[in-house]
């Protein structure tokens, strides 16, 4: 067939790193294509008898509602395949010399729409690690080929698609949150309240009723069973402590700055919150686990899951603005009772040296010891010997660890789970840090509020290891390391948006200032437009 003559020539003659076009569209997954084609002889994937088969109209379809996932169908090639499928209809009813051409143009281009939009479904847009936004670099994946492959040879582009994305709660409860919102967006004529808007418990008037409409209008205000007016009521109190609760601010029930700036946030920036979280959950695993620990950074609480019921729950402390908690996926392994605390090196070049420089007795107080070499040959060194004020990674052939006691960074336990990060859970000896709204205080890791509790759960598998036993651990005061009778996944998720257990939309400060860098990276436009 000569369309598939042309394939070949495009694909089997473009030289490495060579940028590949289709009907002046720059083709994404320009490393993958060949691959793909070549193991089907080049024949063509979405062209039937010289015209666009079923399973391309299913593609176009499919992309056509990617707005429906927060990505954008332009990404996906859908204006030039929408065309390019039109046209090549028409001429196929009469002679045309450039209708192999075009052909082949379309089978490129709704093949690399296919594999791109699978990997943004999959692994989402954005790299985490780099705010880049993904196109060609990471498209190298058997995983999409065989899934283009089984749609094709089934004829479930839309199922195949579909089934991509995460399809836990989290997930699907968040979907359909956009599209609320992005209806309400449509209907609603909202407008910003002013900066100097105020309005106090008992006034009543034009401001009253302005703040009454708004809380209608966010579903935090019930239009029945709560006093209709003007009045800024015992009832428009308790909706506006329903709204501050589910915006994570002080449920004081007073129209504070925070608040206002809450209430400004339009419905169309709500949507483009809640589309920023559904990437971010394209991020982790398709799958959770049938029992997981879920910690959510922007929220500071953990929570452990059995078939996506609540467990457990607790507050915790997470990374400064400095020090951020990222987000990743791990599996906990491991349980470390009255655990040693060796510094990480940031954390010594940049903070204990300067404490050690303003109190040379500060590892002393502090139950810190230096050390050189390794195991049974590791030799304690003298403090003062060493250069404190010029010391860099370079000089850097000690190491500084804390031993166990009520001293300890970590606490009583430490939560092992491996990451290139270097961050896991631990107890604290700070608990007056719990009562603290913002809780952006430790190095990356996590402090658990109820340590013991869920060293409880995470060992319940192993026998002999209840509270009791646990606490007895503890109260030895040695370190002593405990091994998880099955791993448990570890889920760590910054989420400014999310859809609670009762179905009510929950929004966060956005502590980290992510948000808004995820944004640009997310409207990188595809580099064909």
């Amino acid at each position: 067939m000569q369309v598939g003559l042309i394939l070949r020539e495009r694909l089997d003659h473009r030289l490495p790193g060579a940028r590949l076009e289709a009907a002046g569209d720059i083709i994404c997954a320009v490393d993958l294509l060949p691959h793909f084609y070549r193991r089907r002889e080049f024949a063509p994937a979405w062209i039937e008898e010289s015209c666009p088969s079923a399973r391309l109209s299913a593609l176009i379809r499919a992309v056509s509602s990617a707005d429906s996932e927060g990505l954008v169908p332009s990404d996906y090639h859908l204006a030039r395949l929408r065309d390019l499928a039109e046209s090549v209809s028409a001429r196929s009813r009469r002679v045309d010399p450039s209708a192999a051409v075009r052909l082949a143009d379309l089978d490129l281009l709704a093949t690399d729409a296919f594999l791109t939009y699978a990997l943004h479904l999959s692994k989402g847009k954005v790299d985490p690690a780099t705010l880049s936004t993904v196109w060609q670099e990471d498209c190298l994946d058997d995983a999409l080929v065989a899934a283009l492959e089984g749609s094709l040879a089934s004829g479930r582009i839309t199922g195949t698609l579909s089934g991509l994305p995460p399809l836990h709660p989290f997930y699907v409860n968040l979907r359909l949150a956009l599209a609320s919102a992005r209806t309400r967006a449509k209907k609603s004529k909202w407008q910003p309240l002013p900066q100097e808007f105020v309005v106090k418990k008992r006034d009543s008037g034009q401001a009253a009723w302005t703040l009454r409409r708004r809380l209608l209008d966010s579903g935090d205000l019930r239009p029945d069973g709560e006093t209709p007016g003007d009045a800024f009521d015992d009832g428009l109190e308790a909706a506006l402590r329903r709204f501050q609760a589910r915006h994570g601010l002080e449920t004081s029930g007073a129209l504070d700055a925070p608040t206002l700036a809450a209430l400004n946030l339009s419905p169309l920036e709500q949507s483009r919150k809640i589309e920023l979280n559904l990437e971010r959950w394209r991020w982790l695993p398709r799958e959770l686990g049938e029992r997981f620990i879920h910690v959510n950074v922007a929220d500071f609480e953990l929570e452990v899951r059995e078939g996506f019921e609540r467990i457990l729950v607790m507050k915790v402390v997470v990374g400064s603005e400095a020090w951020q908690t990222p987000d990743f996926s791990s599996a906990m392994t491991e349980l470390v009772i009255n655990p040693f605390w060796t510094i990480p090196v940031p954390v010594l070049l940049r903070e204990i040296s300067q404490y050690i420089l303003r109190d040379p007795c500060y590892l002393t107080n502090n139950k810190m010891v230096v050390l050189r070499g390794r195991g049974d040959d590791a030799k304690e060194v003298d403090p003062p010997s060493i250069d404190w004020a010029r010391l860099d990674e370079r000089s850097l052939d000690f190491r500084v660890r804390q031993d166990p006691g009520p001293l300890n960074v970590l606490g009583r336990l430490k939560f092992v789970f491996p990451n290139r990060f270097e961050v896991f859970l631990h107890d604290t000896p700070y608990q007056e840090d719990f009562a603290k709204a913002r809780r952006t205080l430790s190095h990356g890791c996590i402090r658990a509020e109820k340590p013991v509790e869920l060293a409880a759960y995470v060992l319940s598998g192993r026998p002999g290891w209840d509270m009791r036993a646990i606490l007895a651990a503890i109260d030895k005061g040695r370190e002593m390391k405990v091994r998880l009778a099955s791993p448990i996944p570890v889920h760590f998720l910054y989420s400014t948006a999310w859809v609670d257990d009762s179905g009510v939309v929950q929004f966060r400060p956005d502590i980290y200032e992510r948000d808004g860098k995820l944004s640009e990276a997310l409207a990188r436009r595809a580099p064909f437009l």
